[in-house]
């Protein structure tokens, strides 16, 4: 599992490709793999840049959203968590 203070960086390869009705999907080239992401996934995923850590997108979430849940921090880290494990992400 990630920690809270990595800085995770996208893999330069993936494509992300936003549908009108606030979905989207991720797609790595390199390995065939598509991940189907809701819009607080392709907010996630736009604010990754290898500067915030896991904390100041969370921190942003926070400020963005009018509704979050308590558990934000452990339901960010686990999605980018997925977003490794798929390669999406670039390996630490």
């Amino acid at each position: 599992m990630q920690k809270i203070t990595e800085k995770p960086v996208k893999n330069a390869h993936i494509t992300l490709r936003e549908e009108f009705d606030d979905c989207g999907l991720l797609f790595n080239p390199d390995s065939g793999k598509i991940c189907g992401v809701n819009f607080t996934g392709i907010w996630i995923w736009k604010h990754i840049n290898g500067i915030r850590t896991i904390q100041d997108i969370v921190a942003g979430m926070k400020e963005e959203f009018s509704e979050i849940p308590e558990d934000i921090d452990e339901v960010v880290m686990k999605y980018i968590d997925n977003l490794a494990f798929y390669e999406f992400l670039e390996k630490n």
